[in-house]
């Protein structure tokens, strides 16, 4: 791997760490970007304002991703109309994959139910919702480090697979060494992403990058969705607050 291979993935190591770490779902913000849905790929939106490399930054030194990578890891359903097959990107498999699965996924895929204010009424305690989160925050680890068996994995009783596709079970770091060689270098064997199709991010296997992307759009879909909902409630009480 070279030093600005290792640079950008450590970047990207970095920023997924310090927004997941930080102390249920918002009904409009999402993946999907349909009029009338109430959602405008706000996962796409908020990564590639996070990543993308701005005018006049340099595009080689690791610091940002360019455009291929970008669309991979963000998306492209609302940059591009009609949106591709493979919009979603690596940050909406969360969303994506569980329709494929014919299920909603677990809570913590989406850090749901992970808030808490302290007013009268309000539906869980602290403790709870701080279970919630570090449930939450230890999918995301996991994702971005070396997986999670699927047997480790909650399912809704009686669920069953119904495709052939894989439950993601495996991180990041864990499937980065694929893209290197028996010398340490990176695999030329591997097509990579450069003018090929984007990755597809439906559960099943790729090209090394695609498989290395995959789970760290889990880690940065866990995280902000959490700062949705967070902000969402927040504006919520603060709104009943004035009106009364």
């Amino acid at each position: 791997m070279t030093k600005r291979t290792r640079a950008l993935f450590l970047f990207c190591v970095m920023f997924a760490v310090a927004v997941g770490s930080a102390p249920s779902s918002a009904g409009a913000f999402g993946t999907v970007n349909i009029v009338g849905f109430g959602q405008h790929a706000e996962h796409e939106r908020i990564t590639r304002l996070a990543l993308e490399c701005r005018a006049g930054q340099p595009v080689d030194d690791g610091s940002c991703f360019q455009s291929g990578p970008l669309e991979n890891v963000a998306g492209a359903s609302f940059t591009a109309f009609p949106p591709s097959q493979s919009s979603f990107g690596a940050v909406g498999a969360a969303d994506d994959l569980s329709l494929r699965l014919g299920w909603g996924g677990p809570y913590y895929w989406h850090c749901d139910d992970a808030d808490y204010l302290d007013v009268p009424g309000y539906p869980q305690s602290r403790a709870q919702a701080t279970d919630k989160l570090q449930a939450c925050r230890g999918w995301a680890r996991a994702m971005l480090m070396y997986g999670r068996p699927e047997s480790q994995q909650e399912k809704p009783t009686g669920w069953r697979r119904i495709t052939s596709r894989s439950w993601p079970v495996d991180g990041a770091v864990g499937r980065a060494r694929y893209l290197l060689n028996a010398n340490g270098r990176v695999a030329v064997r591997d097509p990579g992403t450069a003018g090929n199709p984007l990755c597809t991010f439906d559960g099943k296997f790729g090209r090394a990058t695609c498989n290395v992307w995959g789970p760290w759009g889990y880690v940065l879909h866990a995280a902000e969705d959490f700062y949705s909902q967070q902000l969402g409630r927040s504006g919520r009480s603060a709104q009943a607050d004035r009106s009364g």
